[in-house]
Parts: structure tokens; sequence; C-alpha cells
């Protein structure tokens, strides 16, 4: 019987718990057991698992045939992808996450008003990329050579998403470091793209060997697709839209003192008085939403809901034509556009 997404779906959900049932065995520690029995609460109530499933969609669309082998692999992208939240969670000072308590947030409810969350989940965080690598080092079929492959381009991403990080902490900490259109895109394409999207297509062309000129296409798509999903996703926390980022709570930007594309615009094309009223309510985390309506209202008057919209046009564009020159089956270009299709607000 052909084995399908969602198949594929709950062996990695069993293998995920596997993971964790695992390494709790062999914890040495009642504190080091906690821990891990807090990984795997988080890591099993999160979201949709679509990096493992990007990494099927894409070996599928290149006509692989041993879908078995992506199992371990699509553990290691789940893993590398919580990897990420939990130190993002840790920098943005977050305590929740999937609706439900983070790293931060479980060890805030032990040790209130101290230093001790943010180390505990630093270290989550160092264990869940330990277990990443260690799925891909484990895997029962890959030849040495192409796990080491695997991870040279897991440790890749990580470097360009670091540098990512550090632009959109940069931003987030202050109006006085220059921020331009293209500083944003750079920080969505090194921040998201690279890991969200090209990681996993990356993965699934080393597993097919394919060969560069078809890599350096997914390469493209890649970057235009996950710089797209950001901008949206940048969008909603203004704006009402169509996408599934609208069911997400909105505000979350702007009382962090982030600067995203729709801020951006309106920080250059609004008036002085409502500008200067923008940069004094930024980074203000208990604005109410009374006021932010009263934001919203602004960036709606001075073009930048209508801006935004057009930057996110042009990315999809720019992202369908970098999916037609992809050597992919029919059924699997007409999964990136319907990945596409999901991304117009």
């Amino acid at each position: 019987m052909k084995k399908t997404s969602n198949d594929f779906t709950e062996a990695l959900e069993a293998r995920l718990r596997t993971v964790f049932e695992q390494q709790q065995a062999l914890a040495p520690t009642p504190e080091a057991k906690l821990l891990l029995e807090r990984l795997q609460a988080l890591v099993l109530r999160a979201g949709k698992r679509s990096r493992p499933q990007l990494l099927r969609t894409t070996y599928m669309a290149y006509g692989g045939t041993a879908p078995d082998i992506l199992l371990d692999a699509g553990v290691a992208l789940e893993l590398h992808h919580q990897f990420l939240l939990v130190h993002d969670d840790i920098m943005d000072q977050d305590t929740v996450r999937y609706d439900g308590p983070n790293m931060l947030g479980f060890y805030q409810q032990d040790f209130p008003d101290s230093d001790i969350p943010s180390s505990m989940a630093l270290l989550a965080g160092n264990l869940l990329f330990t277990f990443a690598c260690q799925a891909i080092l484990n895997h029962p079929t890959l030849s040495d050579t192409k796990k080491v492959a695997l991870l040279r381009i897991i440790q890749a991403t990580n470097i360009g998403v670091h540098d990512g990080q550090q632009l959109d902490i940069l931003n987030l900490t202050s109006l006085n470091t220059p921020i331009t259109k293209a500083h944003l895109l750079q920080t969505n394409e090194l921040k998201t793209a690279l890991y969200s999207i090209n990681l996993p297509m990356q993965c699934a062309a080393e597993l097919l060997d394919l060969p560069a000129t078809e890599r350096q296409h997914i390469d493209q798509f890649a970057r235009a697709c996950g710089t797209l999903y950001q901008l949206v996703d940048d969008y909603a926390d203004y704006f009402q839209n169509h996408t599934a980022f609208n069911a997400h709570p909105k505000f979350r930007d702007f009382r962090q003192g982030k600067v995203t594309y729709p801020l951006l615009y309106a920080l250059a094309h609004t008036a002085k008085a409502d500008r200067q009223w923008l940069e004094m309510q930024l980074g203000n985390k208990v604005l109410s939403d009374v006021h932010m309506h009263k934001v919203v209202t602004i960036l709606e008057n001075c073009g930048a809901q209508t801006a935004s919209q057009k930057q996110i046009t042009d990315y999809h564009a720019k992202a369908k034509r970098y999916l037609k020159k992809l050597a992919m089956n029919p059924a699997g270009l007409e999964a990136l556009e319907q990945l596409l299709q999901s991304l117009q607000v």
C-alpha cells in the first residue's frame, strides 16, 4: 500500500515521542529528566510539521522512490526547527508557544524573577540541536558520506539563520540603527527562508543527488517563497487577511519594538506628528488594543497596507517565476503552487 502524507506525519510523531522517551530513560538526574519531559510536551504540542512535509513533497516531486529514508531526516528538521524557536523565544522573552508554556514559561513557573528560566531554555535549545544531529548520524540506511552532506547543509543554514537573527535583534532594540527595505528583506531571507523552505528542499535534493543547476533553481525559489512567507506574517500582525496567519494573536511585533515592512513604510510616509507618536509607542509591551488600532489606522491612512500588499504581490510573482524553472513532476509543482496560493493576503 502506498504511504500517504498522513502516514508520514503519524510516523514522524511516533518517532519524535520515541526520541524523548529514550533520552528520558538515559537522564542521569531528576532535573535532566524534567527538562526532557518539558521539551517533549512542547514539541509534541507543536504545529503542522511543515518542514518535514516540505522535505517529503520535494522528494516525491523529483521522483523519489524510497520515502522510508525520509523519516529520520524529517525528525532532524523538526527538532532543528524547535531548537531555533526555543532560542528565538529567549531573545524575544516570550513565555508561550502553541497555546501553552514554552521552555521559558515552564521554568518561570518554578523560578519567577530569576535568570534561571533563560539559562534552562538555552540548554533545552542546545539539546534539541544535538538530537537533530543525532537523528541524521543514527540514520539506519544512509551512507556516512550522505550523513555528512546533510549535516553540512544544516550547518550552512545555521550560519545564515544566525546572521539573520543578529539583524533581527538589532532591528528590535533601536530605531537609531538605519533600517531600510533592503535590510528587512535580507533579514527575512536569512532568518526565515533559509531554514523554513530552502533547508528541507535542499535536504531532499541531496538525498536524490540532484544536479547543481537544479539545486540552484531550488535555492532561488526557496529564498523568494520564504521571504514571501515572512512578509505575509508581518502583514498579518497588523491587518486582516485570508491566510492562516490571520488566526495568530496580533500586534506582537509593534509591542516588542520590531520594525517590519508595514511600520517601516509608515515611518517614512506618515505625517510628522503621527511618526513621533509611533516612535514613542513602539516597544510598549502593554500598549492597549485601543492604541494599537490607532497604530493600524495610521498605517492604513499613509498607504502602508497598500504598499505591503504590493510587496507581497511582487514576491508572489517572483516565487512563481522561479517555480516554473523547477524540473518537478506535475503533482509536486501543484503542491508548491498551493503553498504560494496560501500566501496571498
